[in-house]
């Protein structure tokens, strides 16, 4: 038995395999950056200083040395408390955004609540890395 397909019916297909597999790469990096941003604000939740600094992007770690980084995110968290709650209220993906070297970022953008402060923002920029995997650039608690 042949099956004879017409070929607008072949473009249809191609443009659907090729829509569905961008949507799952999507859905892929926005979950494995998520998770590394995670990941990587428990080690800040834990007070683990110097292994988040470890575990952040190359860039991160020449910009700012592991003990100027302990220092830092010291005064900034522990007047803050304990993690009560976090949720991610905005997440976007960026393309060689000026300023910065080209590549894939991500911002993940909480809603958190602490224990002496109540409620704050955390701004999280990661940075896909050549071995492909996402790792913190920046980041802030407003």
């Amino acid at each position: 038995m042949c099956i004879i397909f017409s070929r607008k019916a072949v473009l249809i297909l191609v443009f659907f395999l090729a829509i569905t597999t961008q949507i799952y790469a999507q859905t892929d990096e926005i979950t494995s950056s998520r998770n590394a941003s995670e990941q990587w604000l428990i080690l800040i939740d834990k007070g683990k200083y110097a292994e988040s600094w470890r575990q952040g992007s190359i860039v991160f770690q020449r910009t700012i040395p592991v003990d100027r980084w302990i220092g830092l995110v010291k005064s900034i968290r522990r007047p803050l408390g304990n993690v009560i709650s976090r949720k991610v209220l905005d997440q976007r993906t960026a393309k060689d955004p000026k300023g910065l070297l080209p590549g894939d970022y991500m911002v993940l953008f909480y809603d958190t609540s602490f224990s002496k402060k109540g409620v704050a923002h955390e701004l999280v920029t990661l940075v896909l890395e050549k071995d492909g995997q996402w790792r913190v650039l920046t980041y802030q608690v407003q």
